[in-house]
């Protein structure tokens, strides 16, 4: 039986089996996770008979959304109305470019800018037709790293003295010229 069949074997009894029961203790897991399960369970021949997969939404929605990404090209990530980027997982739709994983290195490159020049971490930074947001949630985010991890303590109550008086901060200021 070749891989599919028994994938499609397996996801037909599972659904059968999770029609059948009302209550189960789910253990939710990512489909990486789940092949690796399953390659485990058969290596070491456990059957996989009673497993069962919770869907986020029901099997008709799913071929829905399917059909719309393999026939219209909708990016997944609207189909989903999310996009994972870096550590975030950021809400995107039609209105918003979809992050990139190539532009996560903009991220690295804003460090190793300030890593070459630390006074660069107290300027303003500017992302500019920023879409999602992401490259100025990261470099933000980046900042208040940094910012944290190079106070001494009699900094940070400088620091804390300093918004008391309204002192800036870094900021990050993120613009969108799309509309």
């Amino acid at each position: 039986m070749c891989h599919l069949s028994m994938r499609c074997q397996l996801s037909f009894c599972c659904l059968q089996a999770w029609r059948e029961q009302e209550q189960q203790q789910w253990q939710p897991c990512s489909w990486q996770q789940l092949v690796l399960e399953l390659q485990t369970a058969d290596r070491r021949n456990r059957p996989t008979g009673d497993w069962q997969v919770l869907l986020r939404a029901p099997l008709q929605q799913l071929q829905r959304l399917w059909q719309l990404r393999l026939q219209e090209r909708v990016p997944f990530q609207y189909l989903m109305h999310t996009a994972h980027w870096r550590d975030l997982v950021l809400s995107v739709g039609p209105g918003i470019l979809c992050p990139r994983p190539e532009t996560e290195a903009m991220v690295d490159l804003a460090a190793a800018a300030i890593a070459a020049n630390p006074a660069l971490a107290a300027a303003p930074w500017a992302d500019l037709g920023t879409g999602s947001g992401a490259i100025a949630i990261g470099t933000a985010r980046l900042l208040q790293a940094l910012q944290g991890q190079q106070q001494t303590p009699r900094q940070r109550k400088q620091q804390q003295q300093q918004q008391q008086q309204g002192v800036q901060q870094p900021q990050v200021f993120a613009v969108d010229f799309s509309s």
